[in-house]
């Protein structure tokens, strides 16, 4: 059978005289395996001097001659890198870290004081099959931002129009607590999980976007004074309304609370898909408690707290011991 081959992205990261550039693209060969490849190159004056390959590869069952289903996410199988002989002098960890890990997210002008705090690159840390899910979650997130904007605008309406400045105050607050928080709580563990296929990381996700689930829920409602312009504060708005700009609110009320409406019922299908797509790995909860379990002990915080309570219990026990020991 013939073989099958498709370019998915190409990123480049551009460093004084330094270039990185990345590619991804796949193989269907004969025997119904996907194979994956990922290749990172970095040129330098012309010249390369980190070179990373990567393959992985999952089976494609067909269950008839109609359909094929892919099989959970592939495991990688190879990895292969090369550097230039002339580049050995230099450190292996700073040239892999610095050049290939970068941070780049948030995306700040270099004139900003303060740096991009993640590395985020959907092409390069996900796998083909899961890449589009993991986009609809960051646009998900995006539009969760854009929403809580658009709540000030509602709440500066209403106060304005009606004098009342509770729901533009919260609104303010709303949008600079929720939207860094709602990327730190909920994407990265869902973006991490599917990066590295890690139960602990969804059981995270799905307890925190449940809590954002409710959260745009009561935000539709929109309960007065509660900071959120949902549908009960622009039947209030619409029950109080005097003048023209009375009107303009309430029409602008009426559209945020449509707005948060979408929110709610995005999020509701997009927690059923990943759901399932969490279900169909074989994820469980005992295996999140035994990833969580290991990450605690390696950390190395826990580790030195243990490490001394352990010398502490010992030395207790041989002064215990000891004869002619003073007790108190």
């Amino acid at each position: 059978m013939g073989g099958k081959n498709s370019v998915e992205g190409r990123g480049m990261l551009e460093s004084m005289s330094m270039v990185q550039h990345k590619q991804q693209y796949y193989h269907i060969d004969g025997s119904s395996h996907m194979h994956i490849y990922k290749a990172t190159r970095v040129v330098k004056d012309g010249q390369y001097i980190y070179r990373e390959d990567k393959r992985a590869w999952h089976l494609i069952e067909t269950p008839n001659a109609n359909s094929k289903v892919p099989k959970p996410p592939s495991r990688l199988k190879r990895v292969r890198i090369h550097f230039n002989r002339k580049d050995l002098s230099a450190p292996l960890a700073v040239t892999v870290d610095s050049i290939t890990r970068q941070d780049n997210w948030p995306p700040l002008p270099s004139a900003c004081p303060v740096g991009p705090c993640f590395y985020q690159d959907i092409n390069v840390d996900i796998p083909l099959e899961f890449q589009k899910i993991v986009r609809m979650l960051y646009y998900l997130w995006m539009f969760h931002a854009l929403m809580l904007l658009l709540n000030i605008l509602g709440g500066l309406g209403v106060f304005i129009a009606f004098d009342n400045g509770t729901t533009f105050g919260l609104a303010i607050l709303y949008f600079f607590i929720f939207t860094p928080f709602s990327y730190i709580c909920w994407f990265r563990p869902v973006y991490k999980a599917f990066r590295s296929d890690s139960s602990f990381n969804f059981m995270v996700f799905f307890f925190i976007f449940s809590c954002q689930l409710v959260v745009s829920i009561i935000s539709a409602i929109g309960i007065p004074s509660m900071g959120s312009c949902g549908f009960l504060l622009g039947l209030y708005t619409l029950n109080n309304r005097a003048g023209p700009a009375s009107i303009i609110a309430i029409i602008i009320v009426f559209m945020v609370a449509l707005g948060f409406s979408v929110v709610a019922a995005v999020d509701t299908i997009l927690l059923i898909k990943v759901h399932r797509i969490y279900r169909s790995t074989g994820a469980s909860f005992a295996k999140a408690q035994a990833e969580f379990s290991q990450g605690v002990m390696r950390n190395e915080h826990v580790q030195n707290v243990a490490a001394n309570a352990a010398s502490a219990a010992v030395r207790t026990q041989l002064n215990q011991n000891t004869p002619g020991a003073p007790r108190f």
